[in-house]
């Protein structure tokens, strides 16, 4: 039987619903970066705002602002310092969080539709979105109503909460299919659900992951889109941030190299990746030096027990969205039908980037 396209109920409210179980998790900009990176580990936030001793904004602070410029302040001590016994860790982790935060906030309003609150996601790369009240005005008048530019001295009660990739991502998916989000345990409720997700994705037009990376490549002007080591080569932390960098990547695939005697064919597989979040939590919130930390020793492992969730070429959208929704990942592997021989990969903001290519007719 043909499934009936579902129209997003509220497309005009964006949050009305989420705001209540969210808050607004901020610091004062004095705090030190070893401060403040052990406060977003415990309290479990990729994401904070940044407060003056009055408790006016001063700008947002993000796991990927910390790990990178942590990093670049490093490289370029080094440089500037060869001979100089002083370690640069020490100085960066000494550093106020202000030096290192985005001082113009790009917000989205509370009555925004859930697709501006996705293309402004999409347009300027961002992985957490603060919402404020609709009565704030723009800073910004070429701005639309829906968004809007916060400058220095905003109060903190303009900020309802700080949503991310993942809370709109479920929304989102939750509008088209109508189903919930738990967790699916059942070999034969996630095989129903599967298939659910394909037909509503052929319904819909929406794209799979072989269309979502042919997109990314074309994106990144037909350069890999896979950055991976193989554990064999014992690449440290200090080795591959600055390609995750230069390839503006947020994850690593860490491979295994064929084994000796096997077929001449096979390809190196996958046994782990690691994330910006690894790098946070594995490395500096432990005070580890960068150098003296093997990927493989902070990676999320592909065990029997635990395997890596990943996706195939003809895994849906739909499917992709519920992964990253329930699970807490920003990352899928794109691999063949075993699971180990790694094709892509997709992030939470590519997966957004498709969303806001489509086109829906109930919206």
């Amino acid at each position: 039987a043909k499934q009936k396209r579902k129209k997003i109920d509220n497309p005009n409210e964006l949050n009305t619903d989420l705001h209540k179980n969210y808050f607004v998790t901020a610091i004062k900009g004095n705090a030190i970066v070893r401060e403040t990176i052990k406060f977003m580990v415990d309290r479990q936030v990729g994401s904070l705002m940044i407060l003056d001793q009055d408790n006016k904004v001063q700008g947002l602070v993000t796991e990927h602002d910390i790990v990178f410029k942590y990093f670049q302040d490093q490289d370029q001590d080094q440089d500037e310092n060869e001979n100089e016994n002083e370690s640069k860790s020490t100085d960066v982790n000494d550093l106020p969080i202000e030096s290192i935060m985005t001082t113009d906030v790009i917000c989205s309003k509370m009555g925004a539709s859930l697709f501006t609150g996705l293309e402004i996601m999409n347009q300027h790369g961002f992985r957490h979105l603060p919402i404020v009240s609709d009565k704030v005005k723009n800073n910004n008048e070429s701005e639309s109503a829906a968004l809007t530019v916060l400058g220095n001295n905003t109060s903190i009660s303009d900020y309802l909460h700080i949503i991310s990739v993942k809370g709109l991502l479920s929304r989102f998916y939750k509008d088209i299919t109508g189903l919930g989000l738990a967790p699916i345990e059942n070999v034969e409720e996630r095989e129903r659900t599967e298939v659910y997700e394909v037909n509503l994705s052929s319904l819909q037009n929406f794209p799979i992951v072989k269309q979502m990376l042919q997109q990314k490549v074309k994106a990144s002007g037909g350069r890999s889109t896979v950055l991976n080591t193989d554990i064999v080569d014992q690449v440290t932390v200090a080795d591959v941030i600055p390609e995750m960098k230069r390839s503006n990547g947020a994850s690593l695939a860490v491979l295994s190299s064929a084994e000796s005697g096997s077929d001449e064919n096979s390809h190196p597989t996958l046994v782990g990746i690691v994330t910006e979040r690894d790098i946070l939590h594995g490395v500096l919130y432990q005070g580890k030096i960068p150098e003296d930390v093997l990927v493989e020793e902070i990676m999320t492992k592909a065990t029997e027990e635990n395997p890596l969730k990943f996706v195939t070429s003809r895994t849906s959208l739909l499917t992709c969205i519920r992964l990253i929704a329930t699970n807490d990942i920003r990352h899928l592997p794109v691999t063949d039908k075993s699971g180990k021989r790694i094709l892509g990969m997709l992030s939470a903001k590519d997966i957004v980037r498709a969303v806001c290519d489509m086109r829906i007719d109930s919206v």
